[in-house]
């Protein structure tokens, strides 16, 4: 059985006004009442927190966020405040255009902002910017990136319509310039059609801002260069533009020449918004991912941008993969924020059941468009409550002493972080240990995401500097032969790629050292237990902030034989994962049963050969 809608606007029909004091056309201040949009916005996040509304664990993180952020931009001298006149001025700018399905000239239907929506705009259009920035900064938007990952039936793309509308004409920016962005012309038109719905039928809009409208663009007669278009490709974007907004409508099929392109035109206006809108995407990995990835770090406190805003919904994790839970009506309501409401929750499940008469590819499609499930792949391999739980705040190394340990390095990249790993195996648990190396002219540290994260971490003493543009393997040669002598290293295991020499020494100087294959035939087994450790709350980390955000970055994907290869969520993605990977190598080591050194004397290659020499 499934509820018959969410919260909607009819539940806060007993608001009292909110009254604010507005100037006038000759300057001078009156006081006017309005819905209280805020108050609508403030109370949802609270029903979304204490359970009174169903929502998934991203949600409630995301409205967490949202009240933390409320009692922050009270303090004095905080660095951002929250605008109350902002979000009513954008909430009733909004619920004065046309909706999509008006019906000109008898039947204009208008937008009514649900609480949903009132907790995006006030997020996005709320917190201001105060003395922390700039001068030029001050009173614009602190959130400059937004990303929404909202099911098909949400009215997301007319709403990212209105929000662009807003932001067009009511900003204040000169000249500006609006992008909206589709994989396809035909996808751009989801958000750029019900724009011109709204600049031709919402009442006095057109003449008072002096609109022309035409079916590939909108513009302001009075300044030619105040212009909304749409771009698909490369192909259609104009050299120098200098964009207020960007939409990127279903960034989960975005091309991501494109989408870097238009970021990376952004930056010119103080008030810059890059808005991506999405439902779930096929493929783990690319823009969209990688975007969601960065939010769900910030979401649970692994990292801080205070310029990015965004919300999933979504099931949890534990009902996506029990496929009986997943496909319940009653946990649907979680993932559809405008369920009842936009969203009829019987064509649903019609939906539903047509998909499983066609198909198990159409239930998972209905599962992507509709639950917002991610598909053809495991996703995080990591959950963070079990992360969490995984954290021991008393587990030194120091205490470690004289112990049997298990050691693996990653040293795929010498111009980037390098990875070294230590696993024990006490009182029935499993304890591990990072260090990790960067070189100190690593173009890493000008990365504008993940640059001031290693500058952090080098000045908290967490990530380790050496000299000149490559890592310089000495470094963790001896902090190896350091373990060596103050723990019983059974072995030292590293990938192939780059290790020959490192290894030879250890070796020749009766290290047991020896390198192994990391295709997935090796790691796949080793991989499985490494994260069940982490699921079962058997693993015992120190809270190393390098290695929780590598945690946090690590997907896998699954072959035909149910082999596990966990990987970064995009080649070329910033988001490291070597940590993990030493670790998971140290793992192989620990499981592997063949593998017997007494001493660090002994000759580990005569012995057995090399670990997974035989994969391909």
């Amino acid at each position: 059985m499934f509820s018959e809608r969410t919260v909607s606007r009819d539940d806060f029909a007993h608001l009292p006004p909110l009254v604010l004091e507005i100037e006038d056309a000759d300057g001078d201040l009156t006081e006017q009442e309005f819905f209280d949009y805020p108050e609508m916005a403030r109370q949802y996040a609270e029903m979304i927190i204490s359970g009174a509304v169903p929502a998934c664990r991203y949600t409630i993180l995301a409205c967490k966020r949202y009240a933390r952020m409320l009692d922050e931009a009270e303090k004095p001298g905080n660095r951002f405040y929250f605008s109350k006149e902002w979000v009513v001025d954008a909430c009733s700018f909004i619920e004065n255009l046309a909706r999509p399905d008006s019906e000109p000239p008898d039947d204009i239907r208008f937008f009514v902002i649900q609480p949903c929506q009132a907790f995006w705009l006030a997020n996005l259009f709320g917190f201001r910017r105060g003395p922390g920035f700039s001068p030029i900064e001050q009173g614009e938007r602190l959130f400059r990136e937004i990303y929404l990952e909202v099911p098909r039936g949400s009215g997301k793309s007319p709403f990212a319509g209105a929000i662009s509308m807003f932001c067009y004409l009511e900003e204040g920016a000169g000249g500006s310039q609006i992008f909206v962005c589709g994989p396809k012309e035909d996808q751009a038109r989801y958000v750029f059609d019900p724009m011109t719905v709204m600049a031709e039928h919402s009442p006095g809009l057109k003449d008072h801002y002096g609109l022309i409208v035409t079916k590939k663009g909108i513009r302001k007669a009075a300044n030619e260069n105040s212009k909304v278009r749409m771009i698909s490709s490369i192909a259609d974007r104009e050299d120098g533009a200098n964009p207020h907004v960007v939409v990127m409508e279903e960034l989960h099929a975005q091309d991501e020449a494109l989408f870097n392109v238009m970021d990376s035109s952004l930056g010119k206006r103080p008030n810059n918004l890059f808005l991506s809108i999405t439902t779930a995407g096929n493929r783990a990995t690319g823009v969209c991912y990688n975007t969601r990835r960065r939010l769900i770090q910030i979401l649970e406190g692994v990292t801080d941008d205070d310029s990015f805003f965004g919300v999933i919904y979504t099931l949890d994790d534990h009902e996506i993969k029990d496929k009986k839970i997943a496909h319940d009506p009653a946990r649907w309501i979680k993932a559809n924020p405008m369920w009842g409401i936009t969203l009829v929750p019987s064509s649903l499940m019609e939906r539903y059941t047509k998909a499983k008469a066609q198909s198990p590819a159409a239930v998972l499609e209905f599962e992507r468009t509709r639950l917002n499930i991610w598909s053809n792949g495991a996703g995080g391999l990591v959950d963070p409550d079990n992360w969490n739980n995984c954290f021991n705040a008393e587990l030194k190394r120091s205490d470690l002493k004289g112990k049997t340990c298990w050691v693996g390095a990653d040293l795929a990249s010498k111009n980037d972080i390098t990875a070294v790993g230590i696993m024990f195996n006490e009182r029935g648990r499993v304890q591990i240990f990072n260090r990790y190396y960067v070189p100190e002219l690593s173009a890493a540290f000008k990365h504008s995401e993940v640059g001031p994260l290693y500058q952090g971490w080098v000045e908290s003493g967490h990530l380790i500097t050496t000299a000149g543009a490559i890592t310089d393997y000495n470094a963790i040669d001896l902090d190896i032969r350091e373990w060596a002598q103050e723990h019983e290293m059974v072995v030292a295991v590293f990938d192939r790629y780059q290790s020959n020499h490192i290894l030879t020494n250890l070796y020749n100087d009766g290290i047991p050292a020896m390198d192994m294959s990391s295709g997935i035939q090796t790691i796949s087994d080793p991989a499985k237990d490494f994260f069940a450790l982490i699921e079962g709350g058997i693993l015992e980390h120190d809270g190393h902030p390098v290695t929780t955000w590598m945690a946090m970055n690590v997907v896998g994907y699954i072959d035909s034989r149910e082999n596990l290869l966990p990987k970064k969520e995009d080649p070329n993605s910033p988001f490291k994962i070597d940590g993990i990977a030493a670790l998971i190598a140290a793992n192989t080591a620990r499981l592997d049963k063949q593998l017997n050194v007494d001493t660090k004397k002994t000759d580990v290659y005569e012995q057995r050969g090399l670990i997974g020499a035989d994969d391909d």
